[in-house]
């Protein structure tokens, strides 16, 4: 075998596009064929579409990182958001049981009505965001 061709077998194993054999192996299947080893070297296109394809994994990537990052941004700032609101509600409540305040009965009505609302709805929707409809995203 000789350099050039040592070479050629050598750059196309490193890329990928020729299975690796030991030289005995080619020495055999070139006496039984009677024909001559190429090794399939890549060429310029090859060698560009997988790198627009792994371009467009990368960027793929970057969109689900991001999204991720947005979601956990929005679950945390309504988490805190329920919390604080929940026990605004809860101290209104005592204050007005133990006679430091007091509000109409519409006022608790609707206190309580929205505190409901929040409660069930935020998580509700941080639920379909994190968690969409396979059906429904395409």
């Amino acid at each position: 075998m000789t350099k050039q061709q040592q070479f050629k077998q050598v750059i196309a194993q490193l890329s990928g596009c020729y299975p690796q054999q030991n030289s005995s192996n080619i020495k055999s299947n070139a006496t039984l064929n009677k024909e001559p080893i190429h090794p399939k070297i890549p060429n310029a296109f090859d060698l560009q579409k997988k790198d627009e394809e792994l371009r467009r994994k990368k960027i793929e990537n970057d969109i689900s990182e991001n999204e991720l990052a947005l979601k956990k941004g929005i679950y945390f700032w309504v988490k805190w958001v329920v919390t604080i609101y929940l026990s605004f509600v809860a101290i209104t409540i005592l204050a007005l049981f133990t006679g430091f305040g007091s509000l109409s009965d519409n006022v608790v009505i609707a206190l309580l009505s929205t505190t409901t609302i929040n409660i069930l709805g935020l998580p509700y929707m941080i639920i379909k965001s994190l968690f969409p409809n396979k059906n429904n995203s395409k």
